[in-house]
């Protein structure tokens, strides 16, 4: 078996990663957790889009059961949520009083929201805002309820 005197042998390989690919790694998942954040941020626009479109969804139902039952319902704003008065209690939950999503929306309507059994209702406008964000869900009394 040969030997070799001292001094005169490789030393061994190093093991490990080098500066460069750690480099590489951090870049990755810092790339990465950036756009995880970013699809998980959850803005004041982005809640007022979700309670925008889950009012314009249930005026269209109470404009729909008013016109089914012939009874005129009525969308009252308060402070913190709305209530739609004069439909008959059942298993939508429609009737019962509705919070805003998010605690800070504010909504207003010049004009008191009437929805009646007849084909041609009243307009309406309402504008909702929270923080810098606004939406306004309006129909001409004729057409399905717009936002905005």
């Amino acid at each position: 078996m040969p030997t070799s005197a001292a001094g005169s042998s490789r030393p061994p390989a190093a093991r490990g990663f080098t500066l460069l690919e750690l480099l590489v790694v951090i870049t990755i998942i810092g790339v990465a957790s950036v756009g995880v954040a970013w699809s998980l941020r959850d803005t004041d626009a982005d809640r007022l889009d979700e309670q925008a479109q889950r009012l314009q969804t249930q005026i269209e139902v109470a404009r729909t059961l008013a016109r089914a039952t012939a009874t005129p319902v009525r969308l009252r704003l308060r402070p913190n949520g709305y209530a739609f008065e004069g439909l008959p209690d059942d298993d939508t939950g429609l009737a019962r009083e509705h919070a805003w999503l998010a605690p800070h929306i504010q909504a207003r309507s010049d004009a008191p929201i009437t929805l009646g059994p007849e084909a041609l209702g009243t307009p309406l406008r309402l504008e909702l805002t929270l923080g810098q964000a606004r939406r306004v869900l309006h129909s001409d009394g004729w057409s399905p309820v717009t936002i905005e």
